[in-house]
């Protein structure tokens, strides 16, 4: 948790204090992130031969709170006018998800190595952020242009291989392909509209 006060003083052409305000900001915060990790290694009877499977899962959920009072004064430090009274509640939830695939295998006495690989990950993201204001009669309406409620979504795949050939005792030749697409989303509830894109 934490506490700000911030005051402001109005002086006018002549150095005269006619009117100040008082601005304090509380805010509050909570977070959780778990995680999990699996993995899984084959070595078959040759050396230097691997199969590998790793995953990986994680999420996490984040709360931030801030809330905003500014009281007005006139120049003798009476209150002057209604308070502003404004409060942000955030909530952020984000997953994320990868698994990753690899296998090697030596030929021909280790003068040969064959590299084959590939990997997923994805993350999803949703922000929501809701704004409050407190009129002057009590009533609290909702501030929608300082609201927002959007989600965003990243996944990666990506596929590799390669050769390595021993040529002599000091040279050695390789060659290898890649691939790889990512795609991203975007989605504003608060103005029903969505963005993609992929590459």
């Amino acid at each position: 948790d934490n506490n700000g006060l911030t005051g402001y003083e109005n002086i006018n052409t002549y150095g005269e204090f006619y009117k100040r305000s008082d601005r304090s900001i509380y805010s509050t915060g909570n977070n959780l992130n778990p995680s999990a990790n699996i993995t899984y290694t084959y070595r078959g009877k040759t050396a230097g031969e691997v199969f590998r499977i790793v995953t990986g899962y994680n999420t996490s959920w984040q709360a931030n709170d801030r809330y905003f009072v500014q009281q007005f004064f006139d120049a003798y430090n009476y209150p002057a006018g209604p308070d502003s009274v404004q409060w942000q509640l955030g909530d952020t939830r984000n997953r994320g998800g990868n698994a990753r695939l690899s296998y090697d295998k030596p030929f021909n006495e280790q003068r040969t190595i064959l590299s084959f690989g590939s990997a997923y990950l994805q993350n999803r993201s949703n922000v929501v952020l809701n704004s409050y204001y407190e009129q002057p009669t009590g009533e609290v309406i909702n501030s929608e242009r300082l609201s927002n409620n959007l989600l965003f979504r990243q996944q990666v795949c990506n596929f590799r291989a390669s050769a390595r050939q021993k040529l002599g005792k000091r040279y050695h030749a390789s060659a290898g392909i890649a691939w790889e697409k990512t795609d991203i989303l975007f989605e504003l509830y608060n103005i029903k509209q969505t963005a993609a894109n992929n590459y």
